[in-house]
């Protein structure tokens, strides 16, 4: 299923779901975020996230403001970025190392990964609260 799965490409806009994605919570209404890079596996991860970006129309206003998300996030796709066939190979390229050599998974598909994630986040928390 994965190996099939339409791969934005760098430029396209999207919108995350609110559900899921809530950078202020006062606000209810979706997201939207450029697509900045894809394929990024996190050290220490048996896993990848699919995309990278920031906020729109914002950018990155200061280093580490990238979000990273996977597909199941994207409510609606806005705008698609350019693509050709050097897209198409690149995309092709990553998917047969990431997916079929390195047996790799989205991080949506490792529970492992995502628990790591999550408690990773909550340290992240708690030192910024102090």
């Amino acid at each position: 299923m994965e190996i099939t799965r339409e791969v934005l490409p760098l430029g396209s806009i999207v919108e995350l779901d609110p559900a899921y994605f809530k950078p202020d919570k006062a606000n209810t209404s979706p997201s939207k975020i450029v697509i900045t890079g894809r394929f990024i596996a996190p050290q220490g991860y048996h896993s990848y996230f699919p995309y990278v970006g920031v906020v729109y129309p914002v950018g990155e206003v200061r280093i580490g403001s990238q979000i990273y998300f996977t597909t199941p996030l994207i409510k609606k796709v806005i705008h698609q970025g350019y693509t050709d066939e050097m897209e198409d190979a690149f995309v092709f390229l990553m998917k047969q190392e990431f997916i079929v050599e390195k047996n790799m998974n989205s991080i949506e598909f490792s529970n492992q990964d995502m628990k790591k994630l999550q408690q990773e986040m909550k340290e992240k928390k708690k030192v910024g609260e102090s």
